[in-house]
């Protein structure tokens, strides 16, 4: 199914001041016709504004509140692959200061291990793998098979 052919420079030029906004976002291909940068900004922002104000949402992890210092920074750094610690050595060292800070404050014990994550999903994941390979070492220093699921409880 071929997409829809908007000539979105034309109807800006033509329309009144965010007239574009009365047409859907595409959904299933990329238009024929280019859409401004500001267009397509403002499309997104009248999609997302039906969400809520993220500030006001107490109910669930998101990030309720940033300083403006904090969004500086990652503004800075968005053209950054931090997955690439050989391209991105500082970093990937910025990345285990706050490891370590964060174990400390934890009162981790030992030499500290870890990973930075992209949301509170992904963290719960990786802290329930560490218990459990903690879990195996447990049992084989113990003697016990490791073989049987641990059992979680609540």
């Amino acid at each position: 199914m071929a997409a829809e052919s908007i000539d979105f420079d034309k109807e800006i030029e033509t329309a009144a001041p965010g007239a574009f906004l009365t047409k859907d976002a595409p959904t299933d291909a990329i238009p024929d016709g280019a859409m401004p940068p500001v267009a397509a900004m403002r499309l997104v922002q009248q999609e997302l504004a039906v969400e809520g104000i993220p500030e006001r949402n107490l109910a669930t992890f998101v990030t309720t509140f940033m300083e403006p210092e904090a969004r500086v920074v990652i503004d800075e750094n968005l053209h950054r692959n931090f997955i690439d610690h050989a391209e991105y050595p500082i970093t990937a060292e910025i990345e285990q200061r706050c490891i370590r800070m964060l174990a400390e404050l934890f009162h981790a014990p030992g030499e500290t291990t870890g990973a930075r994550t992209q949301g509170s999903s992904e963290a719960i994941m990786l802290g329930a793998l560490s218990l459990k390979w903690k879990w195996r070492e447990r049992r084989e220093a113990d003697g016990k098979p490791t073989d049987a699921k641990p059992r979680l409880r609540g």
